[in-house]
């Protein structure tokens, strides 16, 4: 595996596969080879091949889920693949697996490891909600007890 202008690049099957990701924002990530890769919903992962069988058939997808980011049928042993991360697949550790024959016709199935994470601008954080429930809760205290002193006074 090698770097390749913030890409990662497997030479494997006398072929090569390029990964690239695009974060949602629309920033190209750039992938450090050892490194934890890191997904969001909403980002863009491209495979791109090269060298493989004419006309072999391409694809690539997130697993355990099997979720699938495209496939293709590659032109002279070249082609790419683009998927987007739904929000359908949970936070957790997955592989990005692409499968595709070699010129001789043999599979090359390569996996990376890549770790889903939260969205954290996905709704309200929790502890803010807790803040303001405690808030509500602290003003409540205050307000109830001076109220009912005020009425037991009026009534006596």
């Amino acid at each position: 595996m090698e770097e390749e202008n913030g890409s990662l690049v497997v030479r494997v099957g006398g072929g090569i596969i390029k990964y690239s990701i695009t974060a949602q924002d629309g920033t190209t990530r750039t992938l450090v080879k050892g490194s934890a890769i890191s997904l969001g919903t909403g980002d863009k992962v491209q495979v791109e091949f090269s060298g493989f069988g004419a006309e072999a058939a391409a694809s690539a997808w997130l697993n355990p889920g099997d979720v699938s980011l495209g496939s293709t049928r590659l032109v002279a042993g070249a082609g790419s693949v683009e998927g987007v991360v739904s929000d359908s697949v949970g936070a957790g550790d997955r592989r990005i697996a692409v499968a595709t024959e070699s010129e001789d016709g043999a599979p090359v199935v390569v996996a990376y490891g890549v770790k889903l994470v939260e969205d954290d601008s996905s709704g309200t954080s929790w502890s803010v909600l807790l803040l303001v429930i405690v808030g509500l809760a602290v003003v409540g205290g205050l307000l109830i007890p001076a109220a009912r002193r005020r009425r037991d006074e009026d009534e006596a």
